[in-house]
């Protein structure tokens, strides 16, 4: 037998669980479930959070819609108001109109980082990430 044929399954699977490792959450970290703060949102295969995309079809934030965010980050445990949330970074492209200039050429897109507090299921805020005020 070739000893090629038998190193490239080893390399494969041996990158694969250290691939599942490297994603796997410890139990006593910011694991699945927190009691403050509910249950941890679930992701969808495109790695969209469904409870977020029913917060913005609901009108609930009107400047962030599902086809201008970029990337949804991954939940973490913050405070807001004193309270305990799932925070959901978002990121999104947001159009700007031109400068009162004569060099301006019209509106512009520039990205903007949001988050939306998560608790118990629902998305109760969402806000900017650097001055946590409102989104509008």
């Amino acid at each position: 037998m070739n000893f090629r044929a038998h190193l490239l399954p080893l390399v494969l699977v041996t990158l694969a669980s250290l691939a599942a490792f490297a994603q796997a959450d410890s139990p006593h970290s910011q694991g699945g479930y927190n009691s403050a703060a509910g249950q941890r949102p679930a992701r969808d295969f495109r790695g969209r959070y469904p409870l977020l995309l029913n917060s913005m079809h609901n009108g609930e934030v009107t400047s962030i819609n599902p086809h201008n965010v970029t990337r949804y980050g991954s939940a973490y445990i913050g405070s807001y108001n004193n309270r305990l949330y799932w925070m959901v970074p978002v990121e999104y492209g947001k159009l700007v109109p031109p400068a009162r200039d004569f060099y301006s050429r019209g509106y512009g897109m520039i990205m903007a980082e949001a988050i939306a507090c998560v608790r118990n299921g629902r998305v109760e805020h969402w806000i900017y990430k650097k001055s946590r005020t409102p989104v509008r």
